[in-house]
């Protein structure tokens, strides 16, 4: 492929083995590929499969109304392209969607978890010190609790714990836990059936919507007199931690999981503050962060035993390994 800069105008179309197309306002020529070839090396198949997992991750995100951002995103880069340059890499080695293999294990109809360390944001504001806890629900046994703790060293006696999200803004910005106008978003993704079985290589029926995402956001704005219930967290509260002596935001969401046990609770989590500014959009470097049955899932589709089965699906050549490829 190549960009020119013709004397003749735009052009579009072909012209002997050349293709003329307009990109972004670019005129852009590439050679027609007369004989295409589908690769089959087991390099070439672990791509496609990684490809395959982080396209559906982007659009089961964008789906549920989550925008990435990546302040490295050049003009002619789309939204799609940036998170693809992140994050094919960190893909998810899964059968094709078709394959019998993928039917077997999660019925015809059935979602291939999804969960994985993907890049979420990129940017140069500093990151969100946090923490997260996964907890049994007492009062709904359908599901578990998530909270995330943000903490400061800042601690003042008579300091009294918000209950609008103004004052909760004020609270942080005194604390040095956020900025006016900052944005902080909560990120939750998690599998609602265990996926522990799954190292079982059978479970049979159909899995249905086995993914879920979903997110809160906090605007820092001390003029905001709406509740912190507003915000649509199972709870929110934001102020002193007397016994540690610390600024604390702790916030938590219901999680449906119908295994219930909390060891089989694949889960990730990351929280990102970003920030309009005239340019558009500040933010910080983020990535899902996967708590201890979502590292084993991960590790698990890594597996030599998984991907020489679940690749044979991308129709794997066997032994099909070039020199230089594997």
């Amino acid at each position: 492929m190549a960009i020119y800069s013709g004397t003749s105008g735009r052009r579009r179309g072909s012209v002997g083995n050349e293709t003329y197309t307009i990109t972004r306002g670019q005129n852009i020529v590439k050679e027609k590929v007369l004989q295409p070839l589908n690769p089959r090396t087991q390099r070439q198949q672990t791509q496609r499969a990684k490809f395959a997992s982080a396209v559906d991750f982007y659009k089961f995100a964008t789906r549920n109304f989550f925008k990435f951002a990546y302040e490295d995103k050049t003009s002619r880069e789309s939204d799609y392209n940036a998170f693809m340059r992140y994050n094919t890499g960190l893909g998810i080695i899964f059968p094709r969607p078709e394959s019998e293999i993928k039917t077997r294990l999660f019925g015809e109809n059935g979602e291939w978890p999804m969960v994985a360390p993907w890049k979420l944001t990129n940017g140069r504001l500093a990151g969100v010190d946090y923490t997260t806890e996964y907890r049994m629900n007492a009062q709904d046994e359908d599901h578990n609790i998530a909270v995330v703790r943000m903490e400061s060293d800042y601690f003042r006696e008579d300091m009294v714990n918000a209950t609008t999200i103004g004052e909760a803004s004020a609270i942080l910005i005194e604390a040095g836990m956020a900025s006016a106008g900052d944005i902080l978003t909560f990120v939750f993704f998690y599998q609602s059936k265990s996926v522990r079985a799954y190292d079982a290589g059978s479970l049979g029926g159909d899995f249905g919507n086995l993914n879920e995402f979903e997110y809160r956001q906090l605007i820092v704005d001390v003029a905001d007199t709406r509740p912190l219930s507003a915000l649509g967290f199972l709870s929110l509260s934001v102020g002193k931690d007397a016994t540690n002596q610390k600024t604390y935001l702790a916030g938590s969401v219901s999680i449906y999981n119908q295994s219930l046990a909390l060891e089989s609770l694949c889960a990730a989590d990351a929280v990102i503050r970003s920030r309009k500014v005239a340019g558009g959009l500040e933010v910080s470097s983020s990535e899902l962060r996967l708590n201890d049955c979502a590292q084993l899932w991960y590790e698990v589709t890594s597996r030599d035993s998984f991907k020489e089965s679940y690749l044979r699906t991308w129709n794997t050549g066997e032994g099909a390994v070039l020199a230089g490829e594997g």
